[in-house]
């Protein structure tokens, strides 16, 4: 578990290093802690996101660590789950806390990773420029942490499950296929907002995105009719939903002697 909590907080300095650098760049030397935080989730200096082709595509490089470590540890756990599959499937008495230990297990390494990662954009965004921490900014900030928080650990233990049934290759597509897709709705309401269409239409279309609930700069602007809380509480159910599934699926399935890999092929 130690050799894990590092190489979490290794791929957290590298990612942070990445997003810093890239994308923090403030004009005059001077940024609120804030405007750091919102940098890591679309925002251009003071301006929020839109939905342009452009920006969807700057919201995508940000989330490449996201992306990573999703790919990652979700082969990784599924290995882990392979490897332990005679003992779990066939001779422990208690699948359920073999879950639950597995479930901590990830949710500590995603925290480690989300909070080195926000820690290091802070510290060398310190460094370069004049950071104002404000309490707004440690709002935000809390808030931002939250989000990652349920969002890289509901992502990783989806791709788990989704490779118990079907293998390890097929859930990557899968669930890198409803990222796509999400990125790709976004992309229609940014189309809609070109051609003058009802802003009720727009805003629910966005608001249905899960996506959304990682654009932070739309919460705390108040753009699309996002609110915070509303986030939250739609990524906190959809945490639950999963656990709950996962419980269900590692509780009924047998011993796991099918080649899931090779089904695939």
């Amino acid at each position: 578990m130690k050799s894990e909590k590092i190489r979490a907080s290794l791929w957290g300095l590298i990612s942070g290093v990445y997003l810093m650098t890239a994308f923090v760049n403030p004009y005059d030397r001077e940024i609120s802690l804030s405007e750091v935080i919102l940098q890591l989730s679309g925002s251009r200096g003071s301006f929020v996101m839109g939905c342009s082709l452009p920006e969807l595509l700057s919201y995508m490089l940000r989330m490449l660590p996201c992306y990573a470590v999703s790919m990652i540890w979700g082969i990784d756990l599924y290995h882990h789950f392979c490897t332990a599959g005679v003992y779990v499937f066939s001779r422990c008495t208690n699948r359920l806390k073999w879950y639950r230990s597995i479930l901590i297990s990830l949710f500590v390494k995603v925290c480690i990773f989300e909070t080195v990662l926000t820690g290091t954009v802070i510290l060398l965004s310190s460094f370069c420029f004049r950071v104002k921490f404000r309490q707004d900014g440690l709002i935000i900030l809390g808030c931002h942490l939250s989000v990652f928080f349920l969002w890289n650990f509901s992502w990783i233990l989806l791709m788990n499950l989704l490779a118990l049934i079907s293998g390890s290759s097929m859930a990557a597509v899968v669930v890198m296929g409803i990222q796509t897709i999400g990125l790709a709705g976004l992309g229609i309401a940014g189309f809609l907002e070109t051609r003058h269409a009802s802003n009720l239409m727009i805003e629910k279309l966005v608001q249905l995105n899960p996506i959304s609930c990682t654009v932070l700069g739309w919460q705390f602007e108040g753009t699309y009719s996002m609110k915070s809380t509303h986030a939250l509480l739609f990524l906190t159910m959809c945490c639950i939903v999963v656990i709950i599934t996962g419980g269900i699926l590692i509780h009924r399935s047998e011993l796991l002697t099918d080649n899931r890999e090779m089904e695939m092929m």
